[in-house]
């Protein structure tokens, strides 16, 4: 650095580079002025794509002396108006008569960001957010969470083959009764796209593709499935769909939740959680977000239990109550005091004080 060098370049001209030029023209910075670096001798030398700002041994036609030198309140002065006061006419002749001298830059090889020593972060008082980023120590022993099983379902394949036969043999018997002619089957090409788009939401890659087209194994195609559900395009892709149903963008006022159960989700397309299982863990959760992410679906209703209720049912069983909650039921049987109590004993939730207005 220029404070170890003890020159003339560094006792008298690199503290003026230093004070009045290099908060505009230093590769300290993202986006130098014009292009502009003064922080090594290379950079000095080359100026920009104007072509150079100092003339070897002839300051008069320097173009960093023309800036300098020029009137305050002129545009195009160095160092800007707002950005320090202008050179002196002391440090005007220091630059001169280190040009004129030749330039001379010596051993001399530019700026250097010095090396700064950080403390470590105290993190005693880290937030549940923060706690993925920083390992574990003494003061900070990170979360427990607790992990997620992975739930691989074997299934034989005599099993899967007689199932496929029934699905066959249902679309079969619809096209009869229809009337609608059996499809061909689909080549590789067809295939390839339609699992592609349909699986992880994207058109293969051209390497991708011809990986695929130039296999010769006779199960290439559900060998192909098999990779795609086992990818993070399959959880990308079905995570949109999941978030969408189950509401992570309502939890946007609790971030906390909002995190946790969205990497839930996640982790439940990971582990092939069965939906029966996933829905249970959904409407049945406890404890903190941090602890368990499920939490979320409880949380994108905060304080409204009767339009949680409606919620669940519709994502889970599919029908509308709201109109229910609202009005009387279509039969007029009932009013709407004893709607929700309804179905909340249908889905076995035990639901205290509706009526008499305590929890």
């Amino acid at each position: 650095t220029w404070e170890n060098y003890s020159g003339y370049l560094g006792r008298n001209v690199l503290p003026i580079l230093q004070e009045k030029c290099w908060s505009c023209h230093s590769s300290r910075i993202k986006e130098p002025d014009a292009g502009l670096l003064l922080d090594t001798p290379q950079n000095i030398l080359n100026g920009n794509e104007y072509g150079p700002v100092i003339s070897k041994s002839d300051a008069k036609n320097s173009i960093l002396i023309e800036r300098i030198e020029m009137d305050p309140n002129k545009r195009g002065i160095m160092p800007p108006k707002g950005k320090g006061e202008p050179c002196s006419p002391e440090e005007i002749e220091i630059i001169k008569d280190w040009i004129n001298q030749g330039a001379q830059f010596k051993d001399w090889i530019g700026y250097k960001k010095p090396k700064v020593e950080y403390q470590a972060k105290n993190q005693k008082n880290n937030s549940v957010l923060s706690a993925f980023s920083y390992g574990k120590n003494p003061d900070n022993p990170k979360l427990n969470l607790n992990p997620m099983p992975e739930y691989r379902m074997t299934v034989m394949q005599s099993y899967a083959k007689s199932k496929s036969e029934q699905i066959d043999k249902f679309v079969n018997d619809l096209r009869k009764i229809n009337n609608i002619p059996s499809p061909k089957i689909i080549n590789d090409k067809i295939f390839l796209r339609r699992a592609y788009l349909g699986i992880v939401g994207r058109i293969p890659t051209v390497k991708e593709s011809m990986k695929f087209l130039s296999s010769n194994k006779k199960n290439k195609r559900s060998l192909l499935i098999d990779e795609l559900l086992n990818s993070e395009g399959y959880v990308s892709n079905w995570f949109h769909f999941w978030a969408d149903l189950l509401k992570v963008d309502s939890t946007k006022r609790n971030i906390t939740a909002s995190v946790y159960y969205a990497e839930w989700i996640k982790q439940a397309l990971r582990s092939n959680m069965p939906y029966d299982l996933l829905v249970k863990n959904l409407i049945t959760a406890t404890g903190m977000p941090h602890q368990n992410g499920a939490t979320g679906w409880i949380a994108s209703d905060e304080n409204m239990r009767p339009d949680h209720m409606a919620n669940t049912v519709q994502a889970f069983l599919g029908f509308i109550i709201e109109c229910w909650q609202l009005h009387t039921s279509c039969m007029q049987l009932c009013d709407v005091t004893m709607s929700v109590p309804s179905v909340c004993i249908m889905l076995g939730v035990w639901h205290r004080g509706w009526l008499t207005g305590t929890s």
